[in-house]
């Protein structure tokens, strides 16, 4: 039967997109047909901490060479392979669980090596050969992050080995950049006729080259996808345009990835973005196959007592009982162009004042991944307030969360109807987010309650979290840049009105014919993009509160028809009507 390794930085732990979409694949039932096993396979990144910390919360370490422990007989697979290449392995099991069900759990092999030692000559021969077969010069990187997982290239072979066996074939993901260096180590073996019946797919959660433009570029997505649109027409590659990326070790690492069986492109536009950076891409190489979400049954009932628990909540924040909900769950970096919600925001106000409606807006969005300690978030509460008001610094504001708690303030200061809270925590519920949180909030009563789920995102490769309020009658409203955009439009009917997409790239016939040329889009500036970002959202905010209005007036039968929509885009469905004949091709 075949195996299945994954490359991937969230091997010990689901910490953002990549570890969603390696527990959505590895949970599915269609996905355990297919592989016998599972690996998951990442570099150690520090010696912190005692054994047991080694594989994250949910592993279970079976031996380590680092620490001279074994539960069995792994040494003696293992010592061999850490004695030829300098290295120790911290060897386990992890437990991956549906989204809403843990009495199935799948559990999977869990590797990290420590590379910190390594051996220097098989190191230098690997480097040499990525020069020479594929044009990687690692000697211009002195960076770890890309060291790391050019190390952990070397024994990869001799340790999948020593794990499953020299018969037993293997299907590699690497899972960005992070795993292209062992991918590359086994087209090696295979251009030396080895490894025969295996297969490498890169699996393109974004393009790394485009993304980096995307948040640089003032214009953001205005400018990037019509300089793309005119360029893909023109057959002017992203590198003429806008020069080598060469010195970015992830473009490079990306680029190599047409050596791959195949690359799995998340959406239309990642594949897009590929095809602009490689126009050379072999075609047949190239696949879009999508991410899928969690989907959960749930009544009428359950859907009412999520959106009172919520308008429970915004009643004691604001002394007013909102009846409309919007949310907005991510991580606050500036890919999720979160300054276009309020942006939105201001603008739908008018309508719900003129209509005599209230709405609430609730961002959960941090910048620290684990979030704040619950004692410091009780202290906050206690003190000063949060999260209606914040204060510069640990625990409280920091970095990118200034900006955007000073946006809303403007906002609340201003706004007649609707009101926003940022909440600067990981997870939702009284025990980390205070005590004026219902006692039964969780965080599905976000998802569930939310009558629309904001993400006018500047790149957004698929966006999983956009869609994970539609199951239970949510609207998702995205921005064109968000990949799952373009899912939703191929399961859903237009006439049924169960999301909306805003093109914030097309330019509005107001701006005069000012911004066709790349040229002029490569000019402009962040107040030509604020501009333009007015416009879209002041144009688009009367159909989306007519939307929400319709809505609300067939609430009910909205939820059957969300759920049954859902089917289509859950795992399940995903994997086995999209990705698995990709797999059935490949092998």
């Amino acid at each position: 039967m075949l195996n299945a390794c994954h490359i991937t930085h969230e091997a010990a732990g689901k910490v953002g997109g990549i570890g969603a979409v390696i527990n959505g694949l590895a949970t599915t039932a269609a996905y355990g047909r297919v592989f016998g096993a599972t690996l998951l396979y990442a570099p150690l990144f520090n010696r912190d901490g005692g054994r047991n910390d080694r594989l994250g919360n949910d592993g279970e370490v079976l031996y380590s060479g680092l620490d001279g422990y074994d539960t069995g007989r792994w040494r003696e697979r293992f010592a061999p392979v850490e004695d030829r290449f300098g290295v120790r392995i911290i060897y386990g099991r992890r437990h991956l669980y549906r989204e809403f069900d843990s009495s199935a759990p799948v559990t999977v092999d869990l590797v990290l090596t420590d590379v910190f030692e390594m051996h220097q000559p098989p190191l230098a021969e690997l480097k040499f050969q990525l020069w020479e077969s594929f044009g990687i010069q690692s000697d211009r990187y002195q960076d770890w992050d890309y060291e790391q997982y050019l190390r952990i290239a070397v024994p990869y072979h001799a340790l999948l080995e020593a794990l499953y066996g020299a018969d037993t074939p293997v299907m590699h993901f690497a899972h960005e950049y992070m795993g292209m260096p062992c991918c590359l180590a086994t087209v090696l073996e295979q251009r030396d006729g080895r490894r025969p019946r295996e297969r490498t797919i890169f699996y393109a959660h974004e393009v790394t080259t485009a993304r980096s433009i995307v948040e640089q570029h003032q214009g953001h997505d205005i400018s990037f996808y019509n300089i793309m649109a005119h360029d893909t027409a023109a057959g002017i590659s992203l590198e003429e345009r806008f020069g080598s990326q060469a010195a970015n070790y992830r473009s490079e690492l990306v680029k190599a990835a047409a050596f791959c069986s195949a690359i799995f492109a998340v959406s239309d536009r990642v594949a897009a973005e590929y095809r602009y950076l490689v126009p050379a891409i072999d075609e047949k190489r190239l696949r879009v196959v999508y991410n899928g979400i969690p989907v959960h049954r749930l009544g009428t009932a359950g859907r009412s007592a999520s959106r009172r628990r919520l308008q429970d909540y915004g009643e004691t924040l604001f002394n007013f009982r909102p009846e409309f909900v919007f949310t907005h769950v991510t991580r606050l970096v500036i890919s999720k162009g979160i300054w276009r919600d309020i942006k939105l925001l201001h603008h739908l106000d008018a309508f719900f004042a003129a209509r005599g409606v209230k709405g609430l807006y609730i961002l959960l969005a941090s910048l620290i991944v684990t979030g704040r300690p619950a004692a410091e978030v009780a202290r906050m509460e206690r003190e000063y307030g949060w999260p209606i008001l914040h204060r510069r610094g640990w625990p409280d504001l920091m970095g990118f969360e200034e900006g955007i708690y000073d946006a809303l303030t403007v906002f609340n200061a201003t706004s007649r109807a609707i009101k926003g809270v940022l909440l600067n925590q990981f997870g939702f519920s009284r025990a980390v987010c205070g005590e004026r949180m219902p006692a039964e909030m969780q965080l599905l009563d976000l998802r569930a309650g939310s009558d629309a789920e904001l993400g006018f995102s500047i790149y957004e490769p698929f966006g999983i979290a956009q869609l994970e309020t539609f199951p239970y009658g949510g609207m998702p409203l995205l921005s064109r840049a968000c990949g799952s955009a373009d899912l939703l439009e191929q399961v859903i009917p237009a006439d049924e009105r169960l999301s909306l997409a805003v093109d914030f790239t097309r330019i509005p016939p107001a701006a005069d014919g000012r911004w066709h040329s790349p040229e002029a889009l490569l000019a402009m500036k962040r107040e030509d993009r604020n501009h333009l970002e007015d416009e879209i959202t002041r144009e688009q905010a009367p159909e989306i509160f007519s939307c929400l209005m319709e809505r609300r007036e067939r609430d009910d039968q909205l939820l059957e028809l969300h759920q049954e929509r859902a089917v289509a885009l859950g795992w399940e469905s995903i994997v086995s009507e999209r990705i698995l004949p990709w797999f059935a091709d490949v092998t």
